[in-house]
C-alpha cells in the first residue's frame, strides 16, 4: 500500500455521525503521522482475531476494503505493535481492579509467548 498520510489509530471506536445519514467522520486525529498505510486497517485486524467470535470476520472486512492485510510481509510484526498499544487499555486500572489485572496478565503473557488466541475485554 505504499507510505503516506496516517491516521494511527482509525477503528470503529473512532468513526462518528457525518452532517448527512450515509457520512462517517474519522476522529481522534492526535496519532497522524506519515508511514506505511497498512498501520491504519491492524486495529479492525487486530480486533478481529484479539476480540470478535466470528473468524469470517477480517476475510469479509477485507473483501469489501479492497485489501487483506494478512497478505502483507509486514502483518504479524503489525499486529504484534497493536498488541503492545492494546496492554495499556487495562495497565491503567489495573493496580485497582482484578478484572483489569486479569486481562493485563493474559495481554502480557500473550505478547510474551506470541499467542495469537482471542483476549478478554475489559
Amino acid at each position: 500500500m505504499g507510505r503516506g498520510l496516517i491516521h494511527g489509530d482509525a477503528w470503529a471506536g473512532n468513526l462518528l455521525a457525518g452532517p448527512t445519514p450515509h457520512a462517517v467522520l474519522l476522529g481522534d486525529w492526535d496519532s497522524v503521522s506519515a508511514g506505511p498505510r497498512e498501520i491504519d486497517l491492524v486495529p479492525s485486524w487486530h480486533a478481529a482475531r484479539r476480540y470478535r467470535d466470528s473468524p469470517t470476520w477480517a476475510g469479509r472486512f477485507a473483501a469489501r476494503y479492497g485489501y487483506d492485510l494478512s497478505t502483507s510481509p509486514a502483518f504479524e510484526l503489525l499486529m504484534e505493535l497493536r498488541d503492545f498499544v492494546q496492554i495499556s487499555g487495562p495497565l491503567r486500572h489495573a493496580a485497582h481492579s482484578p478484572r483489569h489485572a486479569a486481562a493485563l496478565r493474559q495481554r502480557l503473557d500473550g505478547t510474551r509467548t506470541r499467542d495469537t488466541g482471542r483476549w478478554s475485554q475489559v
